[in-house]
């Protein structure tokens, strides 16, 4: 630290250099916030008043932050000191920048998950983080303007205002002024889908693009909003979401489920393994060893040995045109060829819809379970009249066969 040094001598009056002779050095920091004082008494019977030694300061130019309790005791005492700070400015306190903390992984490293059990699936990587409605995202806490400062001398020390920032909102989120003023602002998101900072604003999205294939580098995907994968869909994984799907590219031995439309540009190679769900429509070059259930309408080049349910309209209408192999069930078909000469069974179920033909297949279930009650209750009650024929005292199964004889009343009318 500099210091800058100022030296006085009191001669003020002759009486007073006679009783009060002193010498002094005041020493102000070269910040101006500390004033250090040494003092040293001419002879024994040397002096110093309070006013001598504030005039003294105030010739020095230290007038602020004087340390009166000090100074009266310098007096009093009168002994010599070495580097006393009889004063002390105020430093400025600087404003603090406004600050955003974001509540949330814009990009973060895929990691496999632990099951219940402890083990580890690696296919449910968590690729896709996404944000559900009412979550918090960012916050900004406010800037603080900061107060000036004084130096021993009585000058002012400007203090350097806080810098602010902006808290910038888009698409699904939502900006709240907090009524604290600590912190400014909340933003949450307004809809569950994948969290965006594009150029400091925030959004929130129901569109997610996927750059590679689906398979061990993402694992299975699951979104709430529509998604798009430039690439294969590997054998083994899925593919979930809410909205339409997209695939460039070709579609193994996969699961593909979605709320919307699904369209496959390349084709669906399933090898018996693949499953496509959708209660929108469908639209592939090919599908091929699949099973496929939807609720609108089928649109591919060729269908081939595959399981294809659909509510609405099947077409075929690629330059081969052709449905072969497999089971079909639609309200209508539009194709070249429909079956093969070559003795590839193909079965073609026409006007029915899919959810009619599941409730009738799920009303066919109940009545066999019906009827299997119907034929073990007439066994109980073969047997439990023998018994009361033998033992017409047999009070048990004299109610056992009313009890039972009522429930086979009650199934039959069930099943009719």
């Amino acid at each position: 630290m500099i210091i800058e040094k100022v030296e006085a001598t009191n001669e003020a009056t002759n009486e007073a250099t006679n009783k009060s002779g002193f010498e002094a050095t005041v020493d102000i920091a070269e910040d101006g916030l500390t004033a250090k004082l040494s003092l040293t008494f001419l002879s024994d019977d040397s002096e110093i008043t309070v006013e001598d030694l504030l005039k003294t300061l105030a010739e020095n130019n230290v007038v602020y932050g004087i340390r009166d309790d000090l100074i009266n005791e310098i007096c009093n005492n009168g002994i010599s000191v070495v580097d006393v700070i009889v004063a002390t400015g105020i430093e400025p306190e600087h404003g603090q920048d406004a600050t955003i903390d974001y509540f949330f992984t814009e990009k973060r490293k895929p990691f496999p998950k632990t099951t219940d059990e402890n083990k580890v699936d690696f296919k449910e990587l968590g690729y896709i983080e996404t944000v559900s409605e009412g979550d918090l995202l960012a916050q900004k806490t406010n800037v603080t303007n900061g107060e000036d400062g004084i130096t021993v001398r009585g000058e002012v020390i400007k203090h350097k205002p806080g810098k602010d920032k902006r808290l910038l909102c888009g698409e699904g989120c939502c900006q709240i002024e907090d009524e604290v003023q600590v912190i400014a602002e909340y933003v949450i998101a307004e809809y569950d889908g994948i969290v965006k900072l594009e150029n400091g604003k925030l959004s929130v999205s129901k569109y997610v693009e996927i750059d590679s294939d689906i398979g061990v580098e993402t694992g299975n995907i699951k979104f709430c909003g529509q998604v798009v994968v430039n690439g294969n869909v590997t054998d083994g994984y899925t593919v979930e979401c809410d909205g339409d799907l997209l695939i460039n590219g070709f579609v193994e031995g996969a699961v593909l489920k979605s709320k919307g439309n699904i369209i496959v540009s390349k084709g669906i190679h399933g090898q018996w393994k693949a499953s496509i769900h959708c209660d929108g429509n469908l639209s592939t070059t090919y599908i091929n060893g699949a099973s496929v259930n939807v609720k609108g309408d089928i649109d591919a080049d060729y269908i081939l040995n595959s399981m294809t349910r659909c509510d609405g309209k099947t077409y075929a209408h690629g330059r081969k045109g052709i449905i072969v192999g497999g089971e079909i069930i639609s309200r209508s078909i539009e194709a070249q060829i429909v079956g093969s000469d070559l003795g590839v069974a193909t079965i073609v179920r026409l006007g029915v819809s899919m959810e009619m033909l599941n409730a009738f297949r799920k009303l066919n279930e109940e009545v066999s379970v019906l009827m299997s009650m119907v034929n073990k209750l007439k066994q109980c009650l073969v047997l439990l009249g023998k018994r009361v024929e033998i033992d017409s005292s047999d009070t048990k199964s004299i109610g056992m066969l009313s009890e039972y004889g009522g429930k086979l009343q009650k199934t039959k009318s069930r099943i009719k």
